[in-house]
């Protein structure tokens, strides 16, 4: 790099361990996992414009969510390091190309700009800062696609760099860090860096964030405990007991059997297969098809009940009925009308599903052995597992975080395969009748304590004299009953546990 003209990296030096492997790491894909204040985007932005350095006459791509935060984190900040070290060759401001005197380009872009605006970059690599991998996914792994040498050049080597918090079990949990140590191996890498291994930090910046924040915030923000907050729907999920070999539940005819239906017409549609010994439920096998139509649905399910007629029925998405504004038909109708195939919709209440699968996931000690109520075969069910993995509650803004003043919402994206077994689980509830004993007797329970309650307000009302004397009687003893009962609402309760 010394003979471009003086350039010159001499001056900066890693200020940690981590980041001192991350540059010295043989990986293509590198992910800095840090907290505020880290030391995430220097690093980062040397360690691009180092492998711009080896691949002359090339592109190289630098992006963040949206063009304001480009510019204010990550533009600034890479011109002003480039021309500290002399590496300016030419900066296009309206244009957002910085060209280095190697005449490597680098392209300042936004990921929410569309697909067809990133299809004519060639690159040799990206670096991309602070995604938000649940809105921007398709567009990030699509960027990989892009690494291809220009029509007068040839890279030495691709390489791609993310920078992010921590986000629990999302895409990038899943791309790099699943099944994967600190450091990984020769294609995806991952460092976690929490704000204290930052030396260059003023003395009390720790301090002053945990003034201000809650516990749980600083634990994920600052310290990076991947287990501090994942916001998980099914944390309950866990490979080791749920994931079976579940080949025998398509020979077995004592069985009962139904497809659980999630119907997308620009999104995936999914069948899952459930079948129950009255004890267990067992997700043995999928379908998942993107942007279909009602033939190939229907066509489908047809055939499966040719090959198998023990299915006793096919629960479908309710959304399904919504008559097209293009037929003036619906799938529902479609596929009854086209292929014979009777549906029946399911529940389609998010929060109540969601409890009755929790409750089939819950894990209990047996006879010192893990034992559940849901089984789930992974290799015939790999979109199922993946989103069990993923699948999260909508996270509050940074604002709200330490009031938690929500209203606990699942993102509604990457969530076909759990819409359908949330359809599935709630319809063969009626065959787990063992299971779900201790829901029935609590809420009956619960009904007749209601009950007593009102009847015995009425009976007060109409006899003031019942309540001891007090001629105050709706100031007094009417309050304090009231506030009694409103101290016992029914509490949430995890049914099976």
């Amino acid at each position: 790099m010394g003979k471009k003209l003086n350039v010159d990296f001499t001056y900066y030096n890693p200020i940690n361990a981590q980041q001192a492997e991350f540059h010295s790491s043989q990986s293509r894909h590198k992910c800095l996992m840090g907290g505020y204040g880290s030391g995430k985007t220097y690093p980062a932005i040397h360690e691009s414009l180092f492998h711009c350095y080896k691949n002359d006459n090339h592109e190289y791509l630098i992006a963040r969510n949206t063009w304001d935060s480009l510019v204010e984190n990550v533009e600034r900040e890479t011109i002003q390091i480039a021309e500290k070290a002399g590496a300016i060759k030419k900066w296009e401001k309206t244009r957002h190309d910085l060209t280095l005197h190697n005449n490597t380009t680098i392209r300042f872009r936004p990921l929410n700009m569309s697909r067809a605006q990133f299809k004519g970059l060639n690159i040799c690599g990206f670096y991309i800062d602070d995604p938000d991998v649940h809105r921007h996914k398709e567009t990030i792994s699509f960027l990989y696609s892009r690494l291809r040498n220009s029509p007068n050049s040839d890279a030495i080597k691709f390489q791609t760099i993310i920078t992010a918090n921590y986000e629990g079990h999302n895409w990038l949990w899943q791309t790099y860090m699943r099944g994967r140590e600190q450091g990984g191996d020769d294609t995806f890498s991952y460092w976690i860096c929490p704000t204290e291994s930052n030396p260059t930090l003023p003395e009390n910046f720790v301090e002053d964030l945990a003034a201000i924040h809650s516990p749980s915030w600083i634990d994920r923000f600052v310290h990076c405990k991947l287990d501090s907050y994942s916001g998980l729907i099914y944390d309950e999920y866990q490979p080791k007991v749920h994931d079976a070999d579940l080949r025998w539940c398509f020979k077995d005819k004592d069985l009962v059997k139904v497809m659980a239906v999630d119907v997308g017409i620009t999104d995936p549609s999914v069948v899952l297969k459930l079948a129950t010994d009255y004890k267990n439920l067992y997700i043995y096998d999928e379908w998942y098809h993107p942007n279909i139509r009602s033939n190939v649905l229907g066509e489908y399910l047809r055939n499966e009940y040719t090959k198998d007629n023990s299915f006793r029925a096919t629960v479908i998405d309710p959304s399904s009925a919504r008559k097209e504004m293009t037929s003036g038909s619906s799938v529902r109708d479609d596929i009854r009308r086209e292929f014979g195939v009777s549906t029946v919709p399911g529940n389609n209440d998010i929060a109540y599903g969601i409890e009755v699968l929790k409750s089939l996931f819950t894990v209990r000690e047996l006879k010192h052995t893990n034992h559940t109520h849901l089984y789930i075969d992974p290799m015939r069910c790999p979109h199922t597992v993946r989103e069990l993995e993923i699948y999260s509650w909508k996270e509050p803004e940074m604002s709200e975080f330490d009031e938690m003043a929500f209203k606990e919402k699942p993102i509604d994206k990457d969530n076909h395969c759990c819409d359908a077994l949330r359809y599935g689980a709630v319809y063969m509830k009626r065959y787990l009748r063992g299971i779900f004993n201790k829901e029935r007797n609590l809420e009956k329970r619960w009904d007749t304590l209601w009950k007593e309650r009102f009847d015995k307000l009425k009976m007060y009302k109409e006899n003031p004299r019942m309540m001891g004397g007090f001629e105050d009687y709706e100031t007094k003893k009417h309050v304090e009953i009231h506030r009694k009962a409103r101290k016992s609402i029914k509490p949430t309760y995890q049914f099976g546990r």
